[in-house]
Parts: structure tokens; C-alpha cells; sequence
């Protein structure tokens, strides 16, 4: 893992000759990838530029079972499209939750509620069953009032 400088800059040193996979990450753009970067036996090799991209925010609530907002439920997205990135996040005590940086794509994402003793070890599967849906998102977008609804059932 290697910081690049002020200018995007960056250079790692000692690599043993392979094939490599170029991952960049920056707290305000999506996640990019960069396959195939074929290393040799003592050269330099000179990766092109890359371009980063303000990814999609996905944001919304999780409710509980009474229909009042529930604090600590977590959301997943899983990738259905090449390239995408899983993601999570928990709610906070107003159930809001908010994903950022998420590449462009189609995504798989499920809500389920905080675990705490006593729950039946089955309840996480089957908020997941109730609530999956699939969404699609494009750079820059902001996709909200993607809520979810979670039932005793």
C-alpha cells in the first residue's frame, strides 16, 4: 500500500516480476481498478494515468417491525456487474443510512436488524430474504429514499 503525492504521483519499488492488479482509493471518488499491469525482471514499468470518478451516494432508513426508525441495522450491496465493490454501512439512531463512493453498476442490497441476544440465529437470513432488491446506479448519481422495512415475520 503506497500513498501518491499532492500530484496523483506514485511509485512502487522492489516488486518481483508478475502480472498485477492496481487498486486506487481516495475517500471522495470511487474505488478504480487496473488489471494486467505486467511487471518485468528489472525494468520500470510506467502505469498509465488513471481517472477517478465520483462514485453514486445510495442513501435511506431502515425501519423496524413497529414502523419506527431502528438505530444499528446494517445494509450490504454486492456487485452483479463487473468492477463493482461490496459496501455497507449501519444506521444511525434517526435509521439512516448512506453509501458513498459507489462505482456505477447493478448491486444486490439487503437490510437486516442489529443482532442482540436471544434473536433467532435465522433472523439475519431472513431479513435478507424479505428486503434484497437490485438497484442500479451511475457515477455522480444520488439514489435516496431507498428504505427498508423489517418485519417479525
Amino acid at each position: 500500500s503506497e500513498k501518491s503525492g499532492a500530484d496523483g504521483s506514485f511509485k512502487l519499488d522492489a516488486l518481483t516480476p508478475a502480472n498485477y492488479q492496481l487498486v486506487v482509493r481516495h475517500r471522495d471518488y470511487a474505488v478504480k481498478y487496473v488489471k494486467d499491469l505486467i511487471v518485468g525482471e528489472g525494468q520500470e514499468f510506467k502505469a498509465s494515468t488513471v481517472q477517478l470518478e465520483k462514485g453514486a451516494v445510495v442513501s435511506g432508513m431502515v425501519l423496524g417491525p413497529n414502523g419506527s426508525p431502528m438505530a444499528g441495522a446494517v445494509v450490504k450491496m454486492y456487485p452483479t456487474s463487473a468492477g463493482g465493490s461490496q459496501h455497507s454501512a449501519s444506521t444511525n439512531p434517526q435509521g439512516e443510512f448512506s453509501v458513498k463512493n459507489v462505482r456505477a453498476g447493478s448491486y444486490k442490497i439487503h437490510a437486516t436488524r442489529a443482532r442482540r441476544g436471544g434473536d433467532s440465529p435465522f433472523q439475519e437470513n431472513s431479513d435478507l430474504k424479505r428486503t434484497q432488491r437490485t438497484i442500479t446506479v451511475q457515477n455522480g448519481q444520488s439514489l435516496s429514499g431507498l428504505d427498508f422495512k423489517l418485519s417479525d415475520r
